[in-house]
């Protein structure tokens, strides 16, 4: 499955450009995997896709947590996949994240 270019969104509800990650389909090994220049050190896989914006909402907090600049809270998070109608946004909550 060809990768599908990153659409360039509006302010998030912090008001910054939501942070962009790249979900991809190995259709060899069968899991979806993400990462985020947005995000240093996000990589993940989980076998379905709702599984992938679950581990990107569990870490995507954390992460900016250890890289200082923006708060998790209010940040928007816009998942661009391989496969058309796969994009997600969402916001996420600092609280969640596991320190």
């Amino acid at each position: 499955m060809p990768d599908q270019g990153l659409r360039a969104d509006g302010p998030g509800v912090d008001g910054v450009a939501p942070l962009q990650v790249q979900a991809h389909w190995d259709a060899a090994a069968e899991v979806w995997w993400a990462e985020s220049d947005d995000l240093p050190g996000l990589v993940t896989e989980a076998p379905s896709y709702p599984e992938l914006i679950r581990h990107i909402k569990s870490l995507a907090p954390m992460i900016l947590l250890e890289n200082p600049g923006r708060e998790a809270d209010g940040v928007s998070v816009r998942v661009a996949g391989d496969v058309l109608n796969t994009g997600r946004r969402f916001s996420l909550n600092a609280a969640t994240a596991s320190r």
